[in-house]
């Protein structure tokens, strides 16, 4: 990512964390809309989830700039995924369109109209 690009992504998403539960109960709908087999891999009570999703959100967008420090943490992430059962292939292709669809709903406006059509276009 460009420095500009890294700009654009942290600019937008300090917006949407203005929603953060907005944005998180967004997705996690629109994840159980796909999938709904991951539901069963989540507890009833979503609360602490959503939060953990939007704080693991903040630090990946926080550290675009400096690749090394976030690239661990995401790394261990997806190794705990994968321990919970998480498989790459879970989504059949529907992970981008679980993630614009959410982002679509939560402050529209902090997002350029290139930037939606461009995710759009690769969500497809």
């Amino acid at each position: 990512m460009t420095p500009k690009q890294v700009a654009l992504v942290q600019e937008s998403f300090a917006k949407v964390a203005q929603t953060s539960e907005t944005a998180a109960v967004l997705f996690y709908d629109r994840l159980f809309d796909i999938a709904p087999q991951m539901r069963a891999m989540f507890p009833d009570d979503m609360i602490e989830q959503r939060r953990k999703l939007m704080a693991m959100l903040a630090g990946v967008v926080k550290g675009l700039g400096n690749l090394e420090q976030v690239l661990p943490a995401a790394s261990a992430l997806a190794k705990r995924h994968v321990s919970y059962g998480a498989e790459g292939g879970a989504l059949s292709g529907g992970r981008r369109r679980v993630v614009v669809d959410a982002g679509d709903g939560c402050a529209p406006e902090a997002i350029p109209k290139s930037v939606h059509q461009a995710r759009r276009a690769s969500a497809t």
